[in-house]
Protein backbone atom coordinates (compact mmCIF):
# COMPACT_ATOMS: atom_id res chain seq x y z
CA UNK A 1 0.00 0.00 0.00
CA UNK A 2 2.88 2.39 0.65
CA UNK A 3 4.04 2.52 -3.00
CA UNK A 4 0.45 3.18 -4.10
CA UNK A 5 0.12 5.99 -1.56
CA UNK A 6 3.43 7.55 -2.64
CA UNK A 7 2.49 7.45 -6.33
CA UNK A 8 -0.92 8.93 -5.49
CA UNK A 9 0.64 11.73 -3.43
CA UNK A 10 3.08 12.56 -6.19
CA UNK A 11 0.25 12.64 -8.73
CA UNK A 12 -1.79 15.08 -6.62
CA UNK A 13 1.27 17.29 -6.14
CA UNK A 14 1.91 17.43 -9.89
CA UNK A 15 -1.70 18.38 -10.56
CA UNK A 16 -1.84 21.03 -7.83
CA UNK A 17 -2.49 23.99 -10.13
CA UNK A 18 -5.50 22.50 -11.95
CA UNK A 19 -6.80 21.46 -8.53
CA UNK A 20 -6.38 25.01 -7.22
CA UNK A 21 -8.20 26.45 -10.25
CA UNK A 22 -11.23 24.19 -9.82
CA UNK A 23 -11.27 24.76 -6.07
CA UNK A 24 -11.37 28.49 -6.73
CA UNK A 25 -14.42 27.96 -8.92
CA UNK A 26 -16.10 25.97 -6.14
CA UNK A 27 -15.40 28.82 -3.72
CA UNK A 28 -17.11 31.16 -6.19
CA UNK A 29 -20.16 28.90 -5.98
CA UNK A 30 -20.15 29.09 -2.20
CA UNK A 31 -19.71 32.86 -2.24
CA UNK A 32 -22.46 33.27 -4.84
CA UNK A 33 -25.02 32.11 -2.31
CA UNK A 34 -24.22 35.16 -0.21
CA UNK A 35 -24.75 37.62 -3.05
CA UNK A 36 -28.21 39.13 -2.81
CA UNK A 37 -29.10 38.90 -6.51
CA UNK A 38 -27.99 35.29 -6.90
CA UNK A 39 -29.56 34.33 -3.60
CA UNK A 40 -32.93 35.13 -5.18
CA UNK A 41 -32.03 33.35 -8.44
CA UNK A 42 -32.29 29.70 -7.46
CA UNK A 43 -31.89 28.47 -11.03
CA UNK A 44 -28.54 30.25 -11.38
CA UNK A 45 -27.24 28.62 -8.22
CA UNK A 46 -28.35 25.17 -9.33
CA UNK A 47 -26.77 25.70 -12.74
CA UNK A 48 -23.46 26.64 -11.10
CA UNK A 49 -23.57 23.51 -8.92
CA UNK A 50 -24.35 21.29 -11.91
CA UNK A 51 -21.59 22.95 -13.92
CA UNK A 52 -18.97 22.40 -11.22
CA UNK A 53 -19.97 18.73 -10.85
CA UNK A 54 -19.50 18.29 -14.60
CA UNK A 55 -16.13 20.06 -14.48
CA UNK A 56 -14.94 17.68 -11.76
CA UNK A 57 -15.66 14.69 -13.99
CA UNK A 58 -14.02 16.31 -17.04
CA UNK A 59 -10.95 17.16 -14.96
CA UNK A 60 -10.66 13.48 -13.99
CA UNK A 61 -10.64 12.48 -17.67
CA UNK A 62 -7.93 14.98 -18.54
CA UNK A 63 -5.90 13.96 -15.48
CA UNK A 64 -6.08 10.34 -16.61
CA UNK A 65 -5.33 10.66 -20.32
CA UNK A 66 -2.01 12.42 -19.68
CA UNK A 67 -0.80 10.63 -16.55
CA UNK A 68 0.97 7.64 -18.11
CA UNK A 69 2.08 9.56 -21.21
CA UNK A 70 3.74 12.30 -19.15
CA UNK A 71 5.50 9.73 -16.98
CA UNK A 72 6.81 7.94 -20.06
CA UNK A 73 7.97 11.18 -21.71
CA UNK A 74 9.93 12.15 -18.60
CA UNK A 75 11.26 8.55 -18.29
CA UNK A 76 10.39 8.72 -14.61
CA UNK A 77 8.19 5.67 -14.97
CA UNK A 78 11.28 3.53 -15.61
CA UNK A 79 12.87 4.64 -12.35
CA UNK A 80 9.69 3.99 -10.41
CA UNK A 81 9.15 0.49 -11.79
CA UNK A 82 12.85 -0.30 -11.33
CA UNK A 83 12.29 -0.04 -7.56
CA UNK A 84 10.24 -3.23 -7.57
CA UNK A 85 6.82 -1.62 -7.88
CA UNK A 86 4.43 -3.78 -9.89
CA UNK A 87 2.49 -2.53 -12.87
CA UNK A 88 -0.81 -3.01 -11.01
CA UNK A 89 0.50 -0.97 -8.07
CA UNK A 90 1.56 1.76 -10.47
CA UNK A 91 -1.87 1.94 -12.12
CA UNK A 92 -3.47 1.71 -8.69
CA UNK A 93 -1.37 4.64 -7.47
CA UNK A 94 -2.40 6.81 -10.42
CA UNK A 95 -6.04 5.90 -9.88
CA UNK A 96 -5.75 6.61 -6.16
CA UNK A 97 -4.25 10.00 -6.98
CA UNK A 98 -7.13 10.80 -9.29
CA UNK A 99 -9.61 9.77 -6.60
CA UNK A 100 -7.75 11.85 -4.00
CA UNK A 101 -7.98 14.92 -6.23
CA UNK A 102 -11.67 14.19 -6.79
CA UNK A 103 -12.19 13.80 -3.04
CA UNK A 104 -10.76 17.28 -2.50
CA UNK A 105 -13.27 18.67 -4.98
CA UNK A 106 -16.16 16.69 -3.51
CA UNK A 107 -15.24 17.78 0.02
CA UNK A 108 -15.32 21.41 -1.07
CA UNK A 109 -18.59 20.80 -2.90
CA UNK A 110 -20.16 19.44 0.28
CA UNK A 111 -19.78 22.84 1.93
CA UNK A 112 -21.07 24.63 -1.16
CA UNK A 113 -23.92 22.15 -1.48
CA UNK A 114 -24.92 22.55 2.15
CA UNK A 115 -25.29 26.28 1.56
CA UNK A 116 -27.15 26.00 -1.75
CA UNK A 117 -29.30 22.88 -1.39
CA UNK A 118 -30.74 23.56 2.05
CA UNK A 119 -33.21 25.91 0.35
CA UNK A 120 -34.39 22.98 -1.77
CA UNK A 121 -35.16 20.67 1.14
CA UNK A 122 -31.95 18.64 1.14
CA UNK A 123 -30.69 17.46 4.51
CA UNK A 124 -26.90 17.46 5.18
CA UNK A 125 -26.80 13.65 4.92
CA UNK A 126 -28.44 13.82 1.50
CA UNK A 127 -25.90 16.38 0.29
CA UNK A 128 -23.05 14.16 1.46
CA UNK A 129 -24.65 11.17 -0.27
CA UNK A 130 -24.95 13.17 -3.49
CA UNK A 131 -21.25 14.10 -3.35
CA UNK A 132 -20.37 10.46 -2.58
CA UNK A 133 -22.14 9.47 -5.80
CA UNK A 134 -20.04 12.04 -7.66
CA UNK A 135 -16.87 10.61 -6.10
CA UNK A 136 -17.78 7.07 -7.21
CA UNK A 137 -18.51 8.43 -10.70
CA UNK A 138 -15.02 9.98 -10.69
CA UNK A 139 -13.50 6.67 -9.56
CA UNK A 140 -15.16 4.74 -12.38
CA UNK A 141 -14.37 7.42 -14.96
CA UNK A 142 -10.75 7.51 -13.83
CA UNK A 143 -10.40 3.74 -14.14
CA UNK A 144 -11.86 3.71 -17.66
CA UNK A 145 -9.65 6.64 -18.69
CA UNK A 146 -6.50 4.93 -17.42
CA UNK A 147 -7.46 1.75 -19.26
CA UNK A 148 -7.69 3.54 -22.62
CA UNK A 149 -4.65 5.72 -21.95
CA UNK A 150 -2.46 2.62 -21.71
CA UNK A 151 -2.63 1.99 -25.46
CA UNK A 152 -4.28 5.04 -27.07
CA UNK A 153 -3.20 8.60 -27.82
CA UNK A 154 -4.62 11.02 -25.18
CA UNK A 155 -7.20 12.52 -27.55
CA UNK A 156 -8.36 9.08 -28.65
CA UNK A 157 -8.39 7.90 -25.04
CA UNK A 158 -10.63 10.83 -24.06
CA UNK A 159 -12.99 10.15 -26.96
CA UNK A 160 -13.10 6.42 -26.16
CA UNK A 161 -13.80 7.16 -22.49
CA UNK A 162 -16.71 9.50 -23.19
CA UNK A 163 -18.04 7.14 -25.84
CA UNK A 164 -17.91 4.03 -23.66
CA UNK A 165 -19.42 5.76 -20.63
CA UNK A 166 -22.21 7.22 -22.73
CA UNK A 167 -23.08 3.94 -24.46
CA UNK A 168 -24.90 2.31 -21.48
CA UNK A 169 -27.05 5.45 -21.08
CA UNK A 170 -28.14 5.15 -24.72
CA UNK A 171 -28.74 1.40 -24.41
CA UNK A 172 -30.76 1.93 -21.23
CA UNK A 173 -33.26 3.97 -23.24
CA UNK A 174 -33.32 1.70 -26.28
CA UNK A 175 -32.65 -1.83 -25.01
CA UNK A 176 -33.87 -1.77 -21.40
CA UNK A 177 -33.17 -0.14 -18.01
CA UNK A 178 -30.83 -2.95 -16.91
CA UNK A 179 -28.07 -1.25 -18.91
CA UNK A 180 -28.05 1.56 -16.33
CA UNK A 181 -26.01 -0.69 -14.05
CA UNK A 182 -23.20 -1.08 -16.61
CA UNK A 183 -20.62 1.66 -16.03
CA UNK A 184 -23.27 3.77 -14.22
CA UNK A 185 -21.57 7.16 -14.41
CA UNK A 186 -24.62 8.97 -15.75
CA UNK A 187 -27.06 7.42 -13.24
CA UNK A 188 -24.67 8.52 -10.49
CA UNK A 189 -24.65 12.07 -11.86
CA UNK A 190 -28.37 12.15 -12.53
CA UNK A 191 -29.09 13.64 -9.12
CA UNK A 192 -27.12 16.77 -10.04
CA UNK A 193 -29.34 17.41 -13.02
CA UNK A 194 -32.61 17.04 -11.09
CA UNK A 195 -31.95 19.15 -8.04
CA UNK A 196 -35.00 21.37 -8.04
CA UNK A 197 -37.30 18.93 -6.21
CA UNK A 198 -37.39 18.86 -2.44
CA UNK A 199 -34.70 16.35 -1.54
CA UNK A 200 -35.50 14.40 -4.70
CA UNK A 201 -33.60 12.38 -7.27
CA UNK A 202 -30.85 10.97 -5.09
CA UNK A 203 -29.06 8.06 -6.79
CA UNK A 204 -29.85 4.53 -5.68
CA UNK A 205 -27.28 2.80 -3.46
CA UNK A 206 -27.11 0.05 -6.08
CA UNK A 207 -25.42 2.39 -8.52
CA UNK A 208 -22.73 3.28 -5.96
CA UNK A 209 -22.01 -0.39 -5.26
CA UNK A 210 -21.90 -1.24 -8.98
CA UNK A 211 -19.65 1.75 -9.62
CA UNK A 212 -17.10 0.66 -7.02
CA UNK A 213 -17.10 -3.00 -8.08
CA UNK A 214 -16.83 -2.19 -11.77
CA UNK A 215 -14.00 0.25 -11.02
CA UNK A 216 -12.03 -2.64 -9.51
CA UNK A 217 -12.67 -4.76 -12.61
CA UNK A 218 -11.58 -1.96 -14.97
CA UNK A 219 -8.48 -1.29 -12.82
CA UNK A 220 -7.53 -4.94 -13.11
CA UNK A 221 -8.06 -4.77 -16.88
CA UNK A 222 -5.91 -1.63 -17.10
CA UNK A 223 -3.20 -3.33 -15.04
CA UNK A 224 -3.32 -6.37 -17.32
CA UNK A 225 -3.00 -4.19 -20.44
CA UNK A 226 -0.24 -2.09 -18.89
CA UNK A 227 1.75 -5.20 -17.93
CA UNK A 228 1.94 -6.03 -21.65
CA UNK A 229 2.91 -2.52 -22.72
CA UNK A 230 6.51 -1.79 -23.75
CA UNK A 231 7.24 1.38 -21.78
CA UNK A 232 10.87 1.63 -22.93
CA UNK A 233 9.80 2.97 -26.32
CA UNK A 234 10.16 6.75 -26.51
CA UNK A 235 6.96 8.78 -26.62
CA UNK A 236 6.73 11.77 -28.95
Amino acid sequence: MKPVALIAGNFVREQRWPIVVLLAWILVLAAAHLVSDLARSRDDLLFLLQQVATYVLVFVVFFGISAIRNERKSRRILMVLAKGISRSQYIGGLLAGMVAASAIFCGALVFSGLAVLKDFGYAPAQVIFLMSALLVACLLTGAVTLFFSVFLHPLLAAAATFGLLGLPAVLAKTAGPAWQFVLPVFPLLNGFYHLSGAGAHLPDWTFLVCGVLESVVVWRAASWAFARKDITVAVE
